[in-house]
């Protein structure tokens, strides 16, 4: 199988359609024969991301671009999270980590995916998210 979604939430919209975004990529990952345990943890990570990409990946505010782009082949499913800001750290150590009241987005990412990834891109920055098949 081979799915792909692409939301965008484009420049001066206040709004990005998270319930658009939840009921996507839960039917690209019951499509793909996740179980509804797995699904809530991917929609949990997906609304992470595109949470810290809406407070911090948009430095112009209304003026800036936010991206999902979601593809589910046999052997995972990978969202990708694309924003305009600047990413200013690295991935938290899940076992070695003060919690703060603010900052767990990361954290519940890195703990209900089998991958994140934070990456700089010439104009923004990209979360990938990969959750593998575990038949």
């Amino acid at each position: 199988f081979f799915f792909f979604l692409m939301l965008r939430r484009p420049p001066r919209s206040t709004l990005f359609p998270y319930p658009t975004l939840f009921r996507s990529v839960a039917g690209i990952a019951k499509c793909c024969n996740f179980d509804e345990a797995e699904i809530f943890d991917i929609k949990l990570a997906a609304g992470e991301a595109l949470a810290n990409a809406i407070e911090h990946g948009s430095p112009r505010g209304l003026q800036d671009t936010i991206t999902v782009n979601c593809y589910c082949d046999t052997k995972e499913l990978t969202i990708i999270v694309a924003d305009q800001g600047t990413y200013m750290g690295i991935l938290p150590n899940i076992s070695n980590m003060e919690l703060n009241y603010r900052g767990r987005g990361i954290l519940l990412m890195l703990a209900l995916m089998d991958k994140v990834s934070i990456d700089e891109l010439e104009n923004g920055t990209a979360v990938s998210l990969i959750k593998k098949h575990h038949l």
